[in-house]
């Protein structure tokens, strides 16, 4: 198939590279957009000599977003294969207690949020936890030319893999009066996933003779004047709201082949727990943040602009080859107010338990028997 279409629109002469201009003039777009959004709110009062109060919430998304070229053959003027993910969790959950007397009040908060994104990308589902409360996004964005393709294009060709996976997470437990009160709140909150763009066992021509092929995948910190992106102080804006690392992307332009991976992982809210009584009053807060996973871009075992002169891939100029770009990104912003209180006459305790924990990989790998005529990867 590949030299049917070199011999058609690609033979060895840059008039015939011309005649290539004219007939590959369609543009392929191989597009997948996976947005998932979930509220809720959860509200729990009681008031009585003896009284419970205790609210909890549960969700779970379960989604998959993939493009693929998948053992094709084009000639294009240009490609672009995008997967895109957005999912994420906003949960509001408040009880209360209040007793009378010298009865006993009891008041708890606790949520459970789950998303898992793509279990047929080989993802592992979270463990479920024993705690209160979970919150997790299980997510994963995969792009990709695979599978003995073979593109011609006297443009750009783009491979671009995004994600962006939030929870914002609300919750409070009050109790108070009585002989005994206790207010507790506990929440697990996990990002788990991965999301990857890729070529491989394939054969690209990209020439790069075009407006390029725009990602979004770089990051500004945000600072006094604009709460958007990383977080760089103790409490700002995007400590309570996580959709503002996701407006923090900056793009940027590439001409060639664009192999690029990019994910942002965001955890922000508060916690607060309290308990009031004559005698005895416990206030507990546990909260557990775990993001995990990875951010992978690559080109394996594939020929990348091999068989074409530089004047012919570089048109207009040359003395030039067009450029391969290889790029992964990863950007975690985690982050809470946690607070414990208690108040009574006798014995009072109050707990604060706050755990961050990160593991991402974030990695590039041209590997194989991977050969590209242009030295030059960024």
């Amino acid at each position: 198939k590949l030299q049917e279409l070199q011999g058609t629109y690609w033979h060895g002469s840059y008039a015939g590279y011309s005649g290539y201009y004219q007939k590959a003039n369609v543009a392929v777009n191989s597009l997948a957009t996976n947005t998932s959004n979930v509220f809720t709110f959860g509200l729990a009062g009681a008031v009585g000599g003896k009284a419970i109060g205790a609210a909890v919430a549960v969700n779970r998304i379960s989604q998959g977003t993939e493009a693929f070229v998948d053992n094709s053959t084009m000639a294009v003027r240009n490609l672009l294969v995008s997967a895109t993910a957005r999912p994420s969790i906003t949960n509001v959950t408040l009880g209360g207690a209040a007793a009378q007397g010298e009865g006993w009040a009891i008041a708890g908060s606790f949520g459970n949020n789950i998303i898992n994104n793509s279990e047929k990308a080989g993802v592992e589902q979270a463990d479920e936890m024993d705690a209160f409360g979970n919150n997790i996004i299980n997510n994963s964005a995969l792009a990709g030319i695979r599978n003995n393709s073979d593109i011609l294009a006297k443009g750009s060709v783009g491979v671009v893999a995004q994600s962006d996976e939030l929870i914002g997470n609300y919750v409070g437990g009050i109790a108070l009066g009585g002989n005994v009160s206790a207010g507790l709140s506990s929440s697990y909150n996990g990002i788990y996933g991965t999301t990857d763009a890729s070529v491989s066992g394939s054969y690209v021509e990209a020439a790069g003779n075009d407006s390029g092929v725009t990602v979004k995948s770089g990051m500004k910190d945000s600072d006094d004047t604009d709460d958007k992106g990383l977080l760089t102080g103790v409490a700002q804006k995007n400590t309570f709201n996580a959709t503002l690392l996701s407006k923090g992307r900056q793009s940027s332009t590439a001409n060639g082949l664009v192999v690029d991976s990019s994910a942002t992982h965001s955890i922000a809210g508060f916690m607060v727990a309290g308990a009031a009584s004559q005698n005895n009053a416990i206030g507990g807060a546990v909260n557990v943040n775990i993001i995990d996973g990875k951010t992978t871009a690559g080109i394996k075992n594939s020929l990348i602009n091999q068989d074409l002169t530089p004047q012919q891939l570089a048109g207009d100029d040359p003395g030039s080859a067009p450029n391969v770009s290889v790029k992964a990104s990863d950007y975690t912003n985690s982050g809470a107010f946690v607070m414990a209180a208690a108040a009574a006459s006798k014995v009072a305790v109050g707990v604060n338990i706050d755990v961050n924990k990160v593991k991402r990989t974030t990695s590039v790998d041209v590997t194989g028997d991977t050969s590209t005529r242009n030295p030059s990867t960024d």
